[in-house]
């Protein structure tokens, strides 16, 4: 496949963007170089795919024809991602042509979540040099954000009210000894008052 990464972190003024065939850097367009090239964006990261088993004959046919399954496994694997990782933003979406005209479906876009926002602007917040990211009361309010986010994103990638019926719990155990059998969970669960017909995993 082709693949094409570009990103811009906070600290940088520019992104950079850099194309991969079959593993393997390739050179920029009217260049050898095969360094990440600057370019013009927004802070965040997109990836995008394209000439998906171009070279593997017998899977490009198979993926031909059951190319909403092999999209429909991508999307399992951004959705998992979105509600471990609620302090960033997820968006998955997919071309659709008909003949000449294209249309872009959004499928999945936990950026625009409130509870995410807050939490990705706070990130951004404890980074400046007048910021205190240690205090313990940040610490826990930053907890409380996460859950919130975490909840809200659930709710969003099952497409339900799931938001109002799930409570949380954190677990721990730690070991004196290197040898010592510890651990440490974060549980979410549906209350007695959440029903749903059917459900997307």
């Amino acid at each position: 496949a082709k693949l094409t990464i570009t990103t811009r972190t906070q600290e940088s003024n520019v992104g950079f963007t850099q194309t991969y065939r079959n593993g393997v850097p390739t050179s920029n367009t009217g260049s050898k170089s095969k360094a990440p090239k600057p370019c013009a964006r927004k802070q965040g990261t997109t990836i995008l795919v394209q000439d998906l088993f171009h070279n593997i004959p017998h899977r490009l046919k198979s993926f031909s024809k059951r190319e909403a399954d092999e999209y429909n496994r991508i999307l399992t694997i951004v959705q998992h991602y979105s509600i471990h990782y609620p302090h960033c933003g997820f968006v998955c979406e997919r071309v659709r042509m008909a003949g000449k005209q294209k249309t872009v479906l959004v499928d999945l876009n936990t950026s625009q979540l409130s509870h995410v926002k807050t939490l990705i602007q706070k990130r951004n917040d404890s980074k400046d040099e007048n910021s205190t990211p240690n205090d313990e009361d940040d610490e826990n309010d930053n907890n409380e954000d996460s859950i919130r986010a975490t909840k809200q994103v659930m709710a969003h990638v099952f497409e339900s009210n799931l938001e109002k019926h799930v409570s949380h719990f954190k677990a721990s155990k730690e070991g004196t000894d290197p040898t010592d059998f510890a651990y440490s969970c974060q549980v979410y669960y549906t209350h007695l008052s959440y029903y749903v017909k059917t459900t997307k995993f």
